[in-house]
């Protein structure tokens, strides 16, 4: 039995759940087939686009640090 509440009202609701184990697993189908991503990966007329791999980590920050000046005001206790 499955009971779910709704936690701002009064209103609950109760149903019955049967797990039957020797069902196959979950669906892994795609949603959408492999072929509708053909021409994203090679587009009409061209060979492969390659992809730049760059090895490393990224050290540049996502924000600018000049977004930041304006919180220099609040003390470090405050922060975040």
């Amino acid at each position: 039995v499955v009971i779910a509440t709704n936690p701002v009202g009064e209103d609950s609701s109760v149903c019955s759940l049967n797990v039957v184990p020797d069902k196959p697993g979950v669906d892994d189908r795609a949603f959408v087939p492999q072929d509708k991503f053909r021409d994203l990966e090679h587009p009409q007329g061209k060979g492969r686009r390659p992809i730049a791999i760059v090895p490393g980590v990224d050290t540049q920050p996502f924000v600018s640090p000049d977004k930041f000046r304006n919180l220099d005001h609040v003390p470090t206790s405050m922060k975040p």
